[in-house]
């Protein structure tokens, strides 16, 4: 729901202010958008009144994706992992544009996005840059990210792109040995 709300917003040129339209406090709806907290159905009727947005088709949208989500969720998941090993760039690119046409869970477009990058090993391309972006802002959105498997999994795929102090700061949070000054045991 969350990502849903943030789309809306950005594509009405609003601020998180300016959508929670007094109807909950920024904080609030910002976890909302973060999907850090759920956001109460009369509550998202408001929201959606105040900014004329058709209420009937962002619930419909947000049903398709969770649908798509909830039931395909684990079997992406092994799809994204077989086509890294086989290292079929076609197949992840396929993949990428079919998540991005259904707007598919984040998470998974993330994922997607990792593995793009790490079968062209272009870590200096901007899609790269963005990937970084969006893991550390995943992963420092949440506090007790390690608690969460998506998330994990999202750290392993992406561990490769992250610069030596976000490795330095997850590996603390993971509690793995950190290691100063490139020395390696």
């Amino acid at each position: 729901m969350g990502e849903l709300l943030k789309n809306a917003r950005l594509s009405l040129g609003l601020s998180q202010k300016e959508m929670a339209a007094e109807v909950m406090s920024v904080t609030q709806y910002s976890r909302i958008e973060n999907d850090q907290q759920r956001i109460r159905f009369d509550d998202l009727v408001k929201i959606l009144h105040a900014h004329q947005i058709d209420i009937v088709s962002f619930i419909n949208q947000f049903l398709l994706r969770r649908k798509l989500t909830d039931c395909n969720h684990d079997y992406y998941l092994q799809k994204i992992e077989s086509m890294y090993w086989e290292r079929d760039l076609s197949s992840i690119d396929e993949l990428l544009d079919k998540l991005k046409q259904f707007g598919q869970h984040g998470l998974l477009n993330l994922l997607t996005k990792l593995l793009i990058v790490n079968v062209k090993d272009s870590l200096d391309c901007p899609m790269a840059q963005q990937c970084r972006q969006e893991l550390c802002q995943r992963l420092l959105a949440v506090d007790k990210w390690t608690d969460n498997n998506n998330l994990l999994i999202l750290f392993a795929y992406g561990v490769f792109i992250l610069d030596s102090k976000h490795l330095d700061y997850f590996a603390k949070q993971l509690k793995l040995p950190t290691y100063k000054s490139g020395l390696v045991p």
